[in-house]
C-alpha cells in the first residue's frame, strides 16, 4: 500500500498538467509521509544551524534543513521532472543496460529521485546515494523499507561528495548542494570533483548552472522586478565540462588560482536614475533540457544583493571572481 501511494504521488509530480496546488499537496503528502517514517521534520537552516557540518570546500547543510528543501516546491518539481526526463533519455539510448547513478546530498528524504524509482524495474538501476551525514542515510534507509524499495541496488554512503571516488564511470550523477548565487555550500567544488567521473554518453544535473551580476531596481513591484533588472556580466556558467577544465588544473589551489586569474571587470553604466538601482547577483539553473528554474522562481535563484556596494557611481569598475574555500562566495571589489 505504502509504495502505491507513493507511485501515485509520483504520477501527479510528473503529470504535466497538474496545477500548482495539486503539485504542493503531493509534496507536502511525501514530506509528511517521510517524517512520520523516519522522525525527521524540515527546520529552517537558520533554526537548526548546530546540526550543520563545516567542510574545506563549503558547509553540508543538516538533514532537518535538507528536509526543508522539499518545501521549495518548484524548485523540487523542476527537478524531479528533470531527473526523470534524464533517466528516459538514458534509457532510450542504451536499453536492456542497467544505469549508474550516483546521488550525492541525497538529503533524509532523497527527494529528487526515489519518488521516481516506482517509474522504472529494479534492473533498470544502480543507485548510489551520498550524504555527509550517516542520520541522513539512516532516514533514507528506513524510507527504503517503508515504500517497499528493497528489491532495488541501492548502496549508502557515507561521505563528502567534493572528495568522493566512484569506483566505475558513471551515467547519471544528481548534485544539488547550493544556496543562490553559488554561496556558502559547495556546489562548485562537488561538480569539480564528480563532473569528470561521468562516462562518456553521461549526464550531470543540474546542466548548467548561471550567476549574473546585475542592477536590480529598489522600488519595483514584484511583476516588474525581471523585466526592469539590468544584466551586466554573466560572472559564471558552471556545466560538467567548466568543471572538468577546473578539475585538470591540479589541487584545489589551483584551481582556486584559475578562477581568480578569471576575474572580470564590468563597469556601471551611465544611466540617469542609477540611485534607483542596487548590484544583485541573479542564479538560473537548467536542470535538464527544458526543465529550467529562471531567476527569483524559488529559494536557490531568489536574488542575492551584493551589500559591499551600496552606492553605486556612473562608470564605476568592478572586479568580480569566484572564490573556492570554507565559504564559497562571489568576491566583488572596485577596480583601480
Amino acid at each position: 500500500m505504502s509504495r502505491q501511494i507513493l507511485s501515485k504521488i509520483t504520477d501527479q509530480l510528473l503529470d504535466e498538467t497538474s496545477p500548482p496546488l495539486r503539485l504542493k499537496r503531493a509534496l507536502d503528502d511525501f514530506s509528511a509521509l517521510c517524517s512520520q517514517v523516519t522522525d525527521v521534520h524540515p527546520e529552517a537552516t537558520f533554526d537548526a544551524w548546530a546540526g550543520d557540518t563545516f567542510l574545506d570546500t563549503g558547509v553540508a547543510i543538516n538533514p532537518q534543513a535538507a528536509a526543508q528543501c522539499v518545501q521549495d516546491y518548484r524548485r523540487s518539481v523542476v527537478f524531479i521532472r528533470g531527473v526523470h526526463a534524464a533517466l528516459m533519455q538514458l534509457k532510450r539510448g542504451q536499453p536492456g543496460r542497467t544505469l549508474r547513478i550516483l546521488y550525492a546530498g541525497c538529503g533524509p528524504f532523497a527527494t529528487q529521485l526515489l519518488p521516481l524509482l516506482t517509474c522504472f524495474e529494479s534492473n533498470d538501476l544502480e543507485i548510489h546515494l551520498l550524504d555527509i551525514h550517516q542520520s541522513a542515510l539512516d532516514s533514507v534507509q528506513q524510507l527504503i523499507g517503508y515504500f517497499d524499495l528493497k528489491s532495488y541496488a541501492i548502496q549508502l554512503i557515507q561521505g563528502d561528495a567534493s572528495g568522493y571516488q566512484h569506483s566505475e564511470k558513471l551515467d547519471l550523477i544528481i548534485a544539488e548542494t547550493m544556496q543562490k548565487s553559488l554561496e556558502q555550500e559547495p556546489q562548485v567544488a562537488v561538480t569539480i570533483n564528480l563532473a569528470p567521473q561521468l562516462s562518456k554518453s553521461g549526464v550531470f544535473i543540474p546542466q548548467v548552472i548561471d550567476v549574473d551580476l546585475c542592477l536590480l531596481p529598489k522600488h519595483s513591484s514584484t511583476e516588474k522586478l525581471l523585466a526592469e533588472t539590468k544584466v551586466l556580466a554573466q560572472l559564471m556558467s558552471l556545466r560538467a565540462e567548466f568543471a572538468e577544465r577546473l578539475h585538470r588544473a591540479g589541487d584545489w589551489a589551483a584551481r582556486a588560482d584559475v578562477l581568480k586569474q578569471e576575474s572580470q571587470a564590468t563597469t556601471i553604466p551611465d544611466i540617469h536614475n542609477l540611485a534607483d538601482y542596487q548590484l544583485a547577483l541573479f542564479t538560473g539553473i537548467q536542470v535538464f533540457g527544458p526543465y529550467r528554474l529562471e531567476a527569483g522562481e524559488c529559494d536557490i535563484t531568489l536574488p542575492q544583493l551584493c551589500t559591499e556596494f551600496s552606492r553605486l557611481e556612473k562608470n564605476q569598475t568592478l572586479s568580480v571572481y569566484y572564490e573556492l574555500g570554507q565559504y564559497p562566495r562571489f568576491v566583488l571589489s572596485q577596480s583601480d
